[in-house]
């Protein structure tokens, strides 16, 4: 097994594996995709009259662009031409409206492992020469540019479902590159919750038996909704700690009472690595 295999999954949910140059059996082939090491970033810095050098405030990411050509020889003929056709179908040619994945299968610690992206296409793709490639049954697509929106790698997220007398002492883990917000689903019944990270307690409202309230809390994109779909999210009730990169055992807390075997919370943490494998 080569140290990566590539997957571009398109628009249309076709997956095309990807081989090396002098691979045999593979539709479409590339060397060396670019865009696996990381997305590029800048730092946002403050400097005055005077100052030897700057002040650092913050890193800007950029998003991440996977790039390369793709080549395929096949037969002569028709099948060449539908084949070509299917994969720019696949890559989309709708201004980036789609979206797809782009997945790197790999061995960590003798286990596989994925990474992937969500892209969209990044540029128009090259005009096609249908004529060449029913005749040679060889085609060429330059520049390919798969553009994530967002600079991350991700794979599956962590999720750990706990039901009450789970709660004392419970902890989750993110193994993951970087610090990410959890997501919280806490079923009732539980009279006067908290819960929270790293210590921190963040009260709620009483739940009741058999209702779900669903809690984001990354401040991009904060909510919180009960069993009907209501918005809760009020001044006052956040969450301000996150899960920290490559920890195991973060504490959580989840205290209340009026719980019965039917309470349960799902703790759901993303993923997010700076390269593809």
């Amino acid at each position: 097994m080569r140290p990566e295999q590539f997957t571009i999954v398109g628009v249309d949910e076709v997956e095309w594996p990807i081989g090396e140059i002098d691979e045999p059996g593979t539709l479409i082939r590339t060397l060396n995709p670019t865009g696996l090491g990381g997305a590029g970033f800048s730092h946002d810095d403050d400097q005055n009259a005077n100052q030897a050098g700057v002040s650092w405030r913050d890193t800007m990411y950029d998003p991440n662009v996977i790039g390369m050509t793709i080549r395929s020889q096949l037969m002569p003929g028709d099948q060449a031409v539908s084949v070509e056709k299917a994969l720019r179908r696949s890559l989309g040619f709708q201004a980036g409206r789609r979206l797809g994945e782009f997945w790197v299968d790999s061995l960590q610690e003798g286990q596989p492992h994925r990474r992937f992206q969500v892209w969209r296409l990044a540029s128009v793709l090259p005009s096609p020469t249908y004529s060449v490639t029913q005749r040679l049954g060889y085609f060429e697509i330059r520049d390919v540019a798969l553009r994530s929106d967002e600079s991350w790698w991700r794979t599956d997220p962590y999720v750990r479902t706990l039901f009450a007398a789970d709660f004392a002492g419970a902890t989750v883990d993110n193994v993951s590159d970087e610090d990410v917000w959890p997501h919280f689903a806490l079923t009732g019944p539980i009279t006067s919750p908290t819960l929270g990270l790293n210590g921190e307690a963040v009260p709620l409202p009483t739940i009741g038996a058999g209702q779900t309230w669903t809690i984001e809390t990354d401040p991009n994109w904060f909510e919180i909704h009960d069993h009907t779909g209501a918005d809760r999210t009020w001044p006052g009730r956040r969450w301000y700690r996150k899960a920290p990169a490559d920890t195991l055992d973060i504490p959580l807390t989840i205290t209340g009472t009026g719980t019965t075997s039917a309470t349960k919370l799902v703790v759901t943490l993303p993923q997010l690595y700076g390269t593809a494998a």
